[in-house]
């Protein structure tokens, strides 16, 4: 008598792109359309086993189920159905909101709320804050999108091509940023300051020194062979294929 591995089922519908919610129901459904076969085969006067084979004949076998599961789109994530719009775009967009968006909110905020000034002492707690923060996005906002964009297409099963595609687009525009964070003293006035660029670009305004080209070149190095770790051990779903 065969039977039906529902864990196995349900890795295999999450592989193929199915939502996971719709692969929970799925299984759910079909585990209680299975316990009602076999009741109706018992009440006909089968014995348990021979109604449990019957029931299972009838609901198919694991391939089958996949097949037709896999077969309506509207089951998928979205994820899956806008695969190169999600990962195309997705990480470069999500990366410009997350960077605006904190920048925004240690700087904005607190010199209109405190009334501070770039020209006076700043309190040293906002200082360190900016220095932090500048920080983050300049060396692990970009790698954390990275892998987590790189996590998603793994876990819906899409194609590799077009996340890789988007990562790396992200990962040339998300390492190429230099920040300063510059304290009031004396005659100096205080700042923050940012400049994106590579000095191999044929455009003079974006381009930098070689030193601070190649520590750039070397983040995208780091960040690539962090992502390459993550995708030959990252096997949510061990070697079931949809």
């Amino acid at each position: 008598m065969h039977e039906l591995d529902w864990q196995r089922l349900q890795r295999r519908l999450l592989l193929g792109g199915v939502a996971p919610r719709f692969a929970r129901r799925t299984v759910v459904e079909l585990r209680n359309h299975l316990q009602d076969l076999v009741q109706a085969a018992s009440a006909d006067g089968a014995e348990h086993e021979a109604a449990r084979e019957q029931a299972l004949e009838q609901l198919g076998d694991e391939d089958q189920i996949v097949a037709e599961a896999l077969a309506k789109s509207e089951l998928k994530t979205w994820a899956y159905r806008y695969t190169r719009s999600m990962f195309l775009a997705g990480p470069v967009l999500l990366y410009v909101v997350a960077v605006l968006g904190i920048t925004f909110a240690y700087t904005v905020p607190i010199f209109s709320v405190m009334d501070l000034s770039l020209s006076e002492p700043w309190p040293t707690w906002y200082f360190w804050l900016a220095r932090l923060t500048t920080w983050f996005c300049e060396y692990l906002l970009t790698p954390l999108i990275a892998c987590g964009f790189c996590v998603l297409a793994i876990r819906r099963g899409v194609p590799l091509f077009w996340p890789l595609l988007g990562i790396g687009m992200l990962l040339f525009l998300g390492s190429g940023w230099n920040s300063v964070v510059e304290m009031p003293a004396g005659p100096r006035q205080g700042g923050l300051s940012f400049q994106w660029g590579y000095q191999f670009i044929p455009w003079r305004p974006v381009q930098v020194g070689w030193v601070q080209t190649l520590e750039q070149l070397l983040r995208i190095a780091v960040y690539s062979a962090l992502l390459y770790g993550l995708l030959n051990r990252y096997r949510p779903f061990g070697s079931v294929r949809p």
